[in-house]
């Protein structure tokens, strides 16, 4: 995957005025700009490292982590949070080692969603499409096992 980058940076000219060009061709390659290649984008470019961070971090459509590809909800409604949501979004965050809004290294993004519309069976979380009702944290710590 880093070669793919490293033929996209050489594709360009070594000059500063070029930077977003060469770090939005990478976000459109590769779903997001790969932190290993800023020190190599740096030494072509002959810039400072925290420059090429800033420039990611002011433009809304880079980013330095990969797209998500599946979704973890956990509802947060009002009959779900009576019946335990904080407790499955804390295993959540255990067992994918990340916090609410960012994506693992497999692709799974964790968000608490308001109301899933399944309240008779609280708490439920939904994984991509399909709802888990009656969840628990020793489920849910089985359900992601292999997400980790």
């Amino acid at each position: 995957m880093l070669e793919m980058a490293y033929d996209i940076i050489a594709g360009f000219p070594a000059e500063e005025n070029r930077l977003v060009d060469v770090l939005s061709s990478l976000q459109q390659a590769m779903g997001y700009v790969p932190p290993a290649v800023i020190p190599i984008i740096a030494d072509r470019m002959e810039l400072e490292t925290p420059a090429i961070y800033k420039v990611i971090e002011l433009t809304p459509s880079l980013s330095l982590k990969p797209a998500f590809s599946h979704k973890l909800f956990i509802c947060n409604g009002e009959n779900c949070t009576r019946k335990g949501s904080f407790a499955l979004i804390k295993q959540a965050r255990e067992s994918l080692a990340i916090n609410l809004f960012e994506t693992n290294p497999r692709g799974l993004r964790l968000e608490p969603f308001r109301c899933l519309g399944n309240c008779n069976a609280a708490p439920n979380i939904m994984l991509d499409d399909e709802i888990h009702p009656h969840m628990t944290a020793e489920k849910l710590r089985s359900l992601l096992t292999d997400w980790k």
